[in-house]
């Protein structure tokens, strides 16, 4: 019987953590676009517009590393690039998920894709953050692009994200505010559906 009255508990404790953690997420994806672009992103995005020639030079493969190297990281390097929000906005939890727990490998997708795209940070960066969202979507869009079909602009936040996501974490902290709430007063987190 003590089992049967700690199962109802151990669920709203496992939804009340999936709550906080949407909500974080969520906060930061709706926070973030509301911020002034700082100098650094101001300078890497007149930086992407860089000729094709300069890239060539900024991004090289080292072979005795065996990996890609920038050789100017002030303007291509990963403070170059936008932050981990910026990868949330654009293209979901995936990317941030591998920049936290695949930091090298990001990277280095990025500059792989720089020199081999002759392609500026902010494009490649964006174009990456997409491949690992949806890896088959984005192969399918190259290939359009491609063969002078649509070609997707990844850098660019839309607007209508945002308010999508706003709405969203709205709902959600709805739910961690009923869930809270329950959990300090005792009520039943389904009581409100059964007034």
């Amino acid at each position: 019987q003590q089992q049967q009255q700690q199962q109802p508990y151990q669920t709203t404790m496992l939804s009340l953590r999936f709550f906080v953690l949407s909500c974080l997420s969520l906060t930061a994806t709706t926070t973030s676009g509301f911020v002034a672009p700082s100098s650094s992103r101001t300078a890497s995005v007149q930086s992407s517009s860089t000729s094709s020639s300069t890239l060539i030079n900024v991004v090289k493969y080292d072979k005795t590393e065996e990996k890609w190297i920038t050789t100017d990281p002030e303007t291509e390097g990963p403070a170059a690039g936008y932050d981990i929000f910026g990868s949330l906005l654009r293209a979901g939890p995936k990317p941030v998920f591998v920049r936290i727990f695949q930091s090298e490998n990001y990277e280095q997708a990025i500059l792989k894709f720089m020199a081999g795209d002759k392609v500026g940070r902010l494009e490649a960066q964006a174009n990456m953050d997409q491949f690992f969202e949806n890896a088959q979507d984005w192969v399918y869009n190259r290939l359009q692009a491609e063969k002078g079909g649509y070609k997707p602009d990844y850098v660019t936040i839309k607007k209508d994200q945002i308010a999508l996501r706003l709405v969203w974490s709205s709902v959600v902290f709805a739910f961690l505010g009923r869930a809270i709430y329950c959990y300090n007063t005792g009520d039943s987190f389904y009581a409100i559906l059964s007034s």
